[in-house]
């Protein structure tokens, strides 16, 4: 099972990380527009801007690292660090997942403003959920 999550988690992972790497380069999928994507994607209030393509590459970059970590972390690549050190960051990186995916349901309460849509909605049903599903992944793949 083990193998399974690391592999699933991976892929999921590289996915994110190369839709970031496209808007960073000025994509707007799954918006039609750079106000529509802004709002699907970032739900600030009053924001019609996405991050900018450093930002975007950062975090893709994130992404990137994230998504080797389950895979070495089942002997899936040859990495130069310690068992104990794989196995703990991919377990700190579950629990980032874990606390993205919590603080999703409950972020209404903690945001000025109105929730966006169609954000605020995505956020419940798709991005906290997805975030939980990596953060049991990354933990089941450590």
């Amino acid at each position: 099972m083990a193998p399974f999550a690391a592999l699933l988690a991976a892929s999921v992972l590289a996915a994110l990380a190369l839709l970031h790497v496209y808007w960073a380069r000025g994509g707007h999928w799954p918006g039609h527009d750079e106000a529509s994507l802004a709002k699907t994607v970032v739900g600030e209030p009053g924001s019609e801007r996405m991050p900018g393509a450093l930002a975007c590459f950062a975090v893709a970059i994130a992404l990137a690292i994230a998504a080797t970590l389950p895979l070495a972390s089942q002997g899936f690549l040859d990495v130069p660090v310690a068992a104990g050190w794989r196995r703990g960051l991919t377990l700190l990186a579950a629990g980032v997942f874990a606390l993205r995916g919590v603080g999703g349901f409950f972020e209404a309460r903690f945001r000025r403003g109105a929730p966006v849509e169609p954000f605020y909605r995505l956020n419940r049903r798709l991005y906290s959920p997805l975030c939980l599903a990596l953060a049991a992944l990354l933990a089941l793949s450590a």
